[in-house]
């Protein structure tokens, strides 16, 4: 399967697993499957598709290993996004450090503050 058919292929699929219905297992499966093919999606998909779906899984779970990986592909991605929604992802990641303050999530959420400076200076 080439790249310009993942989007329409696995995208939706992909979506319904962030969405929410799954349990933590498949939504961390997801979010693996998703670090080999994010880099190469289609911005409208990015935008529209999955960042805001990786926004409301990384805010609607307790689970640590799932927070990592969400934040972590937000951090992936932020190089392809615009400053607006690189200011919901700091709003998001704000209110993950606000309610989860573990070690993993701390520096996660210091990687991907990281990536935004890096791309969008630090105003």
């Amino acid at each position: 399967m080439g790249w310009e058919q993942v989007g329409s292929y696995l995208v939706p699929l992909f979506a319904r697993a962030l969405d929410g219905q799954a349990g933590p297992a498949v939504i961390e499966e997801c979010c693996k499957a998703l670090q080999d093919c994010i880099g190469t999606l289609d911005y409208t998909l990015l935008k529209a598709e999955l960042v805001p779906r990786l926004h409301a899984a990384c805010m609607r779970t307790t689970s640590g290993s799932v927070r990592v990986y969400t934040l972590t592909l937000m951090a992936k991605v932020v190089g392809r996004l615009d400053r607006e929604e690189a200011n919901k992802i700091i709003d998001t990641a704000a209110q993950v450090v606000a309610v989860d303050r573990s070690a993993s999530t701390l520096v996660c959420t210091a990687g991907l503050v990281d990536a935004l400076s890096k791309q969008w200076g630090a105003e």
